[in-house]
């Protein structure tokens, strides 16, 4: 590490001329240095190296920075995120909350910003966890994405995080997944995984307002399909 430190003191008076070719190059190779620090779980040097890839490549003008130069960017900033979130510190949730918020200016509803959300919110101390923070994000999730399998993994991964922290807005939440954006799409598999983890999570919350919730699903699934459940999904159901 000292060589690399005693390079990164040669080079930096040289970084002002630098055309954006020698920044990217440079830049990624900060950025190598950073993420292997924090795979070794190094966070304090993790940090100062991935704060200096992004500084490096923050100092050219997005207008002339190459698509790869623009990806790399946005892995560093992940990565830095990760770090911030990692040393778990208020100032650094601070730091991480604050670069969430200059990409999200940058990028909008795109989906890496909603997750950097997601996992800001997951990293908070459980008595201020927002649960309808968090639903609410899952649910501009499922208005950004288009549905696949990776995608229906992403969100009931999600919405399963959620509930450990607050059934009845889990429910909700995987509630209109089902309704809105699953039943339209017609794979049945989705359905029925879905329809059964939300009877789970009926018979852990054991309210009436929560079976409620698992009818409405029922009835608007034969609606949709014509047709009630497969009777070994409708077994399993009962079963739990």
């Amino acid at each position: 590490m000292d060589v690399a430190e005693h390079l990164y003191e040669r080079t930096e008076k040289l970084i002002s001329n630098a055309d954006p070719v020698t920044v990217e190059k440079l830049s990624d190779a900060l950025f190598e240095i950073g993420r292997d620090l924090a795979q070794k779980n190094n966070s304090v040097l993790a940090v100062k190296w991935l704060e200096r890839a992004y500084e490096l490549i923050n100092s050219q003008d997005m207008d002339r920075l190459s698509r790869d130069a623009l990806e790399l960017r946005l892995a560093i900033s992940q990565s830095l995120i990760q770090v911030y979130l990692d040393m778990g510190t208020p100032d650094y949730f601070d730091r991480a909350e604050n670069h969430i918020a200059y990409v999200e200016s940058e990028l909008g509803d795109k989906l890496i910003v909603l997750l950097f959300r997601l996992e800001l919110l997951h990293r908070s101390p459980a008595e201020l966890f927002d649960s309808e923070a968090y639903g609410g994000i899952l649910r501009r999730i499922m208005k950004t994405v288009d549905m696949s399998d990776s995608s229906f993994k992403l969100l009931m991964h999600h919405i399963r995080r959620l509930e450990e922290k607050n059934n009845m807005v889990a429910c909700s939440v995987l509630e209109e997944f089902v309704l809105t954006y699953i039943l339209p799409h017609g794979r049945q598999h989705w359905v029925e995984k879905a329809v059964v983890f939300r009877t789970h999570m009926a018979v852990r919350e054991g309210s009436l307002e929560s079976i409620k919730g698992v009818e409405i699903m029922l009835d608007q699934h034969q609606l949709s399909r014509g047709k009630p459940l497969p009777v070994n999904i409708a077994a399993g159901i009962q079963a739990v």
